[in-house]
């Protein structure tokens, strides 16, 4: 669990400064990265399974990497079996009143 990039990961999820100096977040969960992706910039995407994670998604210029179980559950840090997380660019602090999707990035440990 020393790759340069389960580190980076780790990372953002647990360090606020971090995450702001580089305007990136990790996003968790098949469903949240198919809904947001039209919003935001994936940059890259990060499964435990070996076909090709979210079908329905254009993949043109974007990472896909693929770990096992213990190295996803490192960088999500709670326990899950949607083991599929992306690195985004962080969204505007603004609200958007006609989304059918509003994330909030609340109680993060930092």
């Amino acid at each position: 669990l020393q790759h340069p990039l389960v580190k980076r990961l780790v990372k953002l999820r647990t360090d606020s400064s971090f995450r702001v100096a580089t305007q990136r977040v990790v996003i968790v969960g098949e469903k949240v990265i198919q809904e947001l992706s039209p919003q935001v910039r994936v940059e890259r995407i990060i499964s435990a399974f070996s076909r090709h994670p979210l079908p329905g998604l254009s993949w043109q210029g974007k990472k896909v990497e693929y770990g096992s179980r213990e190295v996803l559950q490192k960088i999500i840090g709670h326990p899950t079996d949607d083991l599929v997380a992306a690195e985004v660019e962080m969204p505007s602090h603004s609200v958007a009143v006609d989304s059918p999707l509003t994330v909030i990035l609340d109680g993060i440990s930092d």
